[in-house]
């Protein structure tokens, strides 16, 4: 900079005195324009004196411009050197200043990665204060969402469970209609079944009493009728097994018929416990079990009358 000035003020100067150069050639020639005009020798003289001041103060403006150009060139170099000499120091400067900043990081760095392992070993605890109240609102959230999940459930779940009751009711109707169907169905067969086994204890009584008269009139037959000898060929063991055979055969009649009247009682109860029990709780496993006692109590009855009609 002081190199640029330097030389700004050397074109400065030199235009200066170039201007006054011309501004004194101009003067001259005005003055030589005029003299064959004046051409008086003291005019001639005054003006040959002026000239030489003139051209004296020229000599001495430019003498002057020159020692001012020279003490100019001499202060800019004494300037440009002394901002030298100052950069050269600023530049040591900075560079000492540099090493020393440097130095200052390093230790700053160690200092700061010491500091940097005791807040870790110390962010714990702050993390933790810092998390509480940010927990504390998840949990909240978390208890208002499954709160609102909870309601949705409970509701949908009721809505489920209404309809399942509709669907349960209606399958209880329409088990209920089968059911009363099935207890009339089953109220008839077990009144055919009583009829039967009343038939079957009626013929029964007529075989046993048909049996002791027929036992009467052999005995009668056998006493009035029966030789002596021949009452001794057919010996007492003969006619004692015959009556023995009759009899155990009329005794199992009794038991048969007192077995199935045995067996009335039940089905009647199991069937008034039925009419009780669907109204409320449609058991359709029930029916299927009557029907099967029905056609053993029937298959019995059929064994039976089997039997007494070969034993008639």
């Amino acid at each position: 900079a002081t190199k640029e000035q330097v030389t700004a003020l050397e074109l400065s100067v030199s235009e200066r005195a170039a201007r006054q150069a011309a501004a004194d050639d101009a003067r001259f020639q005005v003055l030589e324009a005029a003299l064959p005009k004046k051409s008086e020798i003291v005019d001639l003289q005054k003006l040959m004196a002026e000239v030489g001041v003139l051209r004296s103060d020229a000599e001495r403006d430019r003498s002057t411009a020159a020692a001012a150009v020279r003490s100019a060139q001499a202060a800019a170099a004494a300037d440009f050197k002394t901002a030298e000499e100052h950069l050269i120091r600023l530049q040591d400067h900075t560079e000492a200043g540099r090493r020393a900043l440097s130095a200052e990081l390093s230790t700053v760095s160690s200092k700061l990665d010491g500091v940097e392992a005791f807040a870790q070993t110390r962010a714990k605890a702050a993390d933790l204060q810092a998390l509480q109240p940010r927990v504390t609102e998840t949990e909240k959230s978390v208890d208002r969402v499954a709160a609102e999940v909870r309601s949705k459930a409970a509701t949908s779940t009721v809505n489920s469970i209404s309809d399942r009751l509709t669907t349960v009711s209606m399958d209880l109707q329409a088990h209920g209609a089968r059911t009363q169907a099935d207890k009339e169905n089953l109220t008839a067969s077990l009144g055919k079944l009583e009829n039967a086994l009343a038939k079957t204890d009626r013929q029964a009584d007529a075989d046993r009493d048909r049996a002791s008269a027929c036992l009467v009139a052999l005995e009668k037959e056998v006493s009035t009728k029966a030789a002596k000898a021949e009452t001794d060929l057919i010996g007492p063991k003969v006619l004692s097994t015959a009556t023995d055979r009759i009899e155990s055969r009329a005794l199992e009649l009794e038991k048969t018929i007192h077995l199935h009247k045995q067996e009335v009682p039940p089905l009647r109860a199991r069937l008034e416990a039925l009419e009780t029990a669907f109204p409320t709780r449609a058991d359709a496993t029930e029916i299927p079990k009557l029907h099967l006692a029905i056609a053993e109590q029937a298959a019995k009855h059929d064994s039976l009358n089997s039997r007494t009609q070969e034993h008639g």
